[in-house]
């Protein structure tokens, strides 16, 4: 498999990703201590499966699933001497991304019961 050329667009999304993954601004969607969750899509009718992205008011990140067993991994925000905070970043991305699919999945159920 060759490893595919360089071109500017490609160097230009890294280069954006990891600028948003350096300072990402708390997004206005999100509370500050949510809890944000999603099942996976091949949960077979077991609804197990589930990952979770938490946040506390000192802007630390936690991540957990249904599965697992112990306390839930957290990454500490700057002001907790935070050694991850481009993870911690990239966690508060999935917890967007989760939040707009299950509004998403929310509203696709209403509008399939017809509800208004």
């Amino acid at each position: 498999m060759t490893k595919p050329k360089k071109t500017a667009a490609r160097v230009r999304t890294k280069t954006c990703l990891e600028d948003l993954l350096e300072e990402l601004p708390w997004p206005s969607e999100l509370d500050v201590n949510g809890v944000y969750g999603r099942l996976q899509d091949d949960h077979d009718g077991t609804n197990q499966g589930r990952l979770f992205v938490m946040f506390s008011p000192d802007g630390d990140s936690w991540v957990s699933t249904d599965a697992h067993r112990g306390p839930a991994l957290r990454f500490r925000g700057p002001l907790g001497g935070g050694n991850s905070q481009r993870t911690r970043n990239a966690l508060v991305i999935l917890a967007l991304a989760i939040k707009l699919d299950e509004d998403e999945e929310q509203e696709r159920l209403r509008i399939k019961s017809g509800l208004p």
